[in-house]
C-alpha cells in the first residue's frame, strides 16, 4: 500500500474500529500527520515572534482543526493495526489513558490539594508525561510487529 492509498483507507476507515490495517497503511498515515503536524506547527511558531496578531491566531488555528481532523483517524487505524496484531485495540489509546489521568491529577492538584500552587500539578505531570513517555515507545515498537493473519481484506476482529 502506498501513501496515496493509506490516506484514503484511513480517511474513509475513520468511524471504524474494527477489523485490520496493515504494517504499511498504518506507518504511511502515521508519516503524513507527522508531517502536516510539524508543518503547521511550524507554521504558526514563524509567526510567533512577530506577533502578528491575526496572521498568528489563523496559523494556529489551521494547526490545532488539521491535527484535531487527523487524530480520529490515526487513533483507528492504531487500534485496526493491533487487531491486525491479535491483540486488544484498546492497548493502542494506553499513552493517551494515562496522558488523560495525569492531566486530571494535576488539575486536581492545582485546584484542590494545593490552593496555594507551590507546586501546581507536579505530580499530574509526572504520572502523565512521565507514564506517556514510558509507554507510547512500546505500543510504536509493536506496530513495527509483522501481522498474525496475512489477509487483510478481513474486516473481522482477532480472537
Amino acid at each position: 500500500m502506498g501513501p496515496l492509498d493509506a490516506i484514503k483507507t484511513c480517511l474513509a476507515r475513520s468511524f471504524q474500529f474494527k477489523g485490520r490495517a496493515s504494517r504499511a497503511e498504518f506507518w504511511w498515515f502515521t508519516a503524513i500527520f507527522s508531517g502536516v503536524g510539524f508543518i503547521s506547527f511550524w507554521a504558526a511558531e514563524l509567526f510567533l515572534p512577530a506577533r502578528i496578531g491575526s496572521v498568528q491566531n489563523t496559523a494556529f488555528t489551521a494547526m490545532i482543526v488539521s491535527l484535531t481532523l487527523l487524530f480520529l483517524p490515526l487513533v483507528s487505524a492504531g487500534v485496526r493495526r493491533f487487531h491486525d496484531l491479535g491483540l486488544g485495540g484498546v492497548l493502542f489509546l494506553a499513552p493517551l489513558i494515562i496522558l488523560a489521568i495525569g492531566m486530571g491529577v494535576g488539575l486536581y492538584d492545582k485546584q484542590i490539594a494545593n490552593p496555594l500552587q507551590q507546586y501546581a500539578g507536579l505530580n499530574g505531570a509526572l504520572i502523565g508525561y512521565g507514564g506517556f513517555l514510558m509507554t507510547a515507545p512500546f505500543i510504536l515498537l509493536t506496530c513495527t510487529l509483522k501481522s498474525r493473519n496475512t489477509n487483510h481484506t478481513s474486516n473481522e476482529v482477532p480472537q
